[in-house]
Protein backbone atom coordinates (compact mmCIF):
# COMPACT_ATOMS: atom_id res chain seq x y z
CA UNK A 1 0.00 0.00 0.00
CA UNK A 2 2.59 2.40 0.83
CA UNK A 3 5.31 3.01 -1.36
CA UNK A 4 7.67 5.96 -0.46
CA UNK A 5 8.58 8.21 2.30
CA UNK A 6 10.35 11.45 2.06
CA UNK A 7 10.28 14.73 4.36
CA UNK A 8 9.22 17.75 3.23
CA UNK A 9 10.92 20.98 4.57
CA UNK A 10 9.38 24.31 4.91
CA UNK A 11 11.47 27.09 3.83
CA UNK A 12 11.32 30.53 3.53
CA UNK A 13 13.01 31.36 0.15
CA UNK A 14 12.24 28.41 -2.37
CA UNK A 15 15.34 29.86 -4.34
CA UNK A 16 17.90 30.03 -2.18
CA UNK A 17 17.29 26.77 -0.67
CA UNK A 18 17.24 25.18 -3.76
CA UNK A 19 20.91 26.99 -4.50
CA UNK A 20 21.90 25.33 -1.62
CA UNK A 21 20.70 21.77 -2.02
CA UNK A 22 21.26 21.37 -5.48
CA UNK A 23 24.33 23.96 -6.31
CA UNK A 24 26.58 22.79 -3.59
CA UNK A 25 24.79 19.44 -1.95
CA UNK A 26 24.28 17.65 -5.11
CA UNK A 27 20.43 17.17 -5.40
CA UNK A 28 18.61 17.28 -8.79
CA UNK A 29 14.96 18.91 -9.23
CA UNK A 30 12.68 16.40 -10.03
CA UNK A 31 9.69 18.02 -9.85
CA UNK A 32 8.41 21.86 -9.18
CA UNK A 33 4.94 23.95 -9.03
CA UNK A 34 4.18 25.78 -10.39
CA UNK A 35 6.63 24.97 -12.95
CA UNK A 36 7.28 28.49 -14.55
CA UNK A 37 8.22 31.59 -12.06
CA UNK A 38 8.54 31.22 -8.56
CA UNK A 39 7.68 27.97 -7.39
CA UNK A 40 6.26 26.82 -4.04
CA UNK A 41 7.00 23.25 -3.80
CA UNK A 42 9.69 21.25 -5.45
CA UNK A 43 10.93 17.76 -5.02
CA UNK A 44 14.63 16.80 -4.85
CA UNK A 45 15.99 13.61 -5.98
CA UNK A 46 19.40 12.27 -4.36
CA UNK A 47 19.29 9.21 -5.16
CA UNK A 48 17.78 6.59 -3.63
CA UNK A 49 16.25 9.06 -2.15
CA UNK A 50 14.27 12.28 -2.17
CA UNK A 51 13.27 15.71 -0.58
CA UNK A 52 10.40 17.80 -0.70
CA UNK A 53 11.17 22.04 -0.23
CA UNK A 54 7.77 23.79 0.12
CA UNK A 55 7.43 27.49 1.21
CA UNK A 56 6.06 27.94 4.68
CA UNK A 57 2.98 30.27 3.54
CA UNK A 58 1.95 28.45 0.19
CA UNK A 59 0.19 25.34 1.27
CA UNK A 60 -3.08 26.83 -0.93
CA UNK A 61 -4.37 26.95 2.56
CA UNK A 62 -4.28 23.28 3.58
CA UNK A 63 -1.94 22.80 6.22
CA UNK A 64 -1.62 25.66 9.32
CA UNK A 65 2.04 25.84 10.54
CA UNK A 66 2.56 25.88 14.03
CA UNK A 67 4.12 29.35 15.38
CA UNK A 68 7.09 27.30 16.43
CA UNK A 69 8.27 24.78 14.18
CA UNK A 70 9.69 21.42 14.57
CA UNK A 71 13.07 20.11 14.82
CA UNK A 72 14.82 18.62 11.69
CA UNK A 73 18.22 17.06 10.95
CA UNK A 74 18.90 15.87 7.74
CA UNK A 75 21.90 14.08 7.15
CA UNK A 76 24.36 14.32 4.23
CA UNK A 77 26.77 11.38 3.58
CA UNK A 78 30.17 12.79 2.01
CA UNK A 79 33.50 11.34 0.75
CA UNK A 80 35.55 13.99 2.87
CA UNK A 81 33.79 16.10 5.44
CA UNK A 82 36.44 18.46 5.93
CA UNK A 83 36.49 19.44 2.23
CA UNK A 84 33.21 19.38 2.47
CA UNK A 85 32.43 21.38 5.10
CA UNK A 86 35.17 24.01 3.39
CA UNK A 87 33.20 23.97 0.21
CA UNK A 88 29.94 25.09 1.97
CA UNK A 89 31.43 27.69 4.22
CA UNK A 90 33.24 29.21 0.84
CA UNK A 91 29.56 29.46 -0.43
CA UNK A 92 28.17 31.42 2.73
CA UNK A 93 26.91 28.87 4.55
CA UNK A 94 27.18 29.09 8.39
CA UNK A 95 28.81 26.24 10.00
CA UNK A 96 27.17 25.38 13.72
CA UNK A 97 29.87 22.66 14.95
CA UNK A 98 33.32 22.12 13.11
CA UNK A 99 34.47 18.53 11.91
CA UNK A 100 34.88 16.20 14.55
CA UNK A 101 36.06 12.36 14.63
CA UNK A 102 33.77 10.41 16.42
CA UNK A 103 33.30 7.24 18.65
CA UNK A 104 31.50 5.33 16.34
CA UNK A 105 34.00 5.10 13.10
CA UNK A 106 32.27 8.81 11.64
CA UNK A 107 33.50 12.01 11.27
CA UNK A 108 30.93 15.00 10.95
CA UNK A 109 30.29 18.43 10.90
CA UNK A 110 26.95 20.44 11.19
CA UNK A 111 25.86 23.68 9.56
CA UNK A 112 22.52 25.88 8.49
CA UNK A 113 20.38 25.74 5.88
CA UNK A 114 19.08 29.19 4.67
CA UNK A 115 16.14 28.76 7.31
CA UNK A 116 18.37 27.17 10.22
CA UNK A 117 17.54 24.07 9.53
CA UNK A 118 20.81 21.28 10.87
CA UNK A 119 22.55 19.70 8.30
CA UNK A 120 25.02 17.17 9.61
CA UNK A 121 27.80 16.44 6.86
CA UNK A 122 29.46 12.57 7.65
CA UNK A 123 31.97 10.62 6.36
CA UNK A 124 32.63 6.82 7.26
CA UNK A 125 35.94 6.82 8.66
CA UNK A 126 36.80 3.18 7.84
CA UNK A 127 37.00 4.46 3.77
Amino acid sequence: MYREVFPILYVSDMEQSLQLYCGLLGFSVSYRWPIEGLSNFAFLKLPPLGLGLATANEMGGHVKLPAERAQFELCVYVDDVDEAVNQLIAHGVVQLRAPKSQPWGERNAYLADPDGYPIQITASLSQ
